[in-house]
């Protein structure tokens, strides 16, 4: 058995992501990425639709800014194991303009939401706010430009007190 460079372990998910674009894949946390989750997971192949960040240890506390930024071709995206998230950086999935479907239950201890938090995400139908009820200042360009977005539930933003 040979062990494959994480250059070639992209490129061969890349060549199977052209034959299943409806390929989900799994990126398990861990080590080194503990605490903060990295921005933008560079070493993610290129053309990905679909994909699930797991936490087993529930480590993870920050999401850095530019999280999956210009991520043009995700379509889903499963944080629902992020249970102990602090804060998200700023831009978090800035431009990711198929994205039609993210879950914000981990979420629910976060109380900024930072700059362009889910700006240029044009395929986003439907959002529930929900899980954001601790928020209490939502940063500039808040979901701005996501120019298909019919159904948003913002009950739960009633504790806001500055908006930028």
């Amino acid at each position: 058995s040979q062990e494959l460079s994480s250059e070639e372990t992209r490129k061969a998910i890349e060549r199977r992501l052209e034959e299943d674009p409806g390929l989900l894949l799994q990126v398990e946390v861990s080590g080194v990425d503990c605490l903060r989750l990295h921005s933008r997971l560079e070493h993610l192949p290129f053309g990905l639709r679909h994909l699930r960040v797991t936490d087993p240890k529930q480590c993870v506390i920050h999401i850095g800014d530019d999280f999956l930024a210009e991520w043009e071709s995700l379509v889903t995206l499963d944080l629902a194991s992020l249970q102990n998230v602090q804060g998200i950086g700023g831009c978090f999935l800035f431009g990711c303009r198929s994205l039609q479907a993210v879950d914000l239950t981990p979420f629910c201890n976060i109380k900024k939401i930072e700059y362009r938090f889910l700006n240029y995400c044009e395929s986003l139908t439907e959002l529930d706010l929900g899980p954001l009820q601790n928020v209490t200042e939502v940063d500039f360009c808040f979901m701005s430009n996501c120019t298909s977005l019919q159904t948003l539930d913002v009950g739960p933003l009633r504790n806001v007190t500055v908006i930028d």
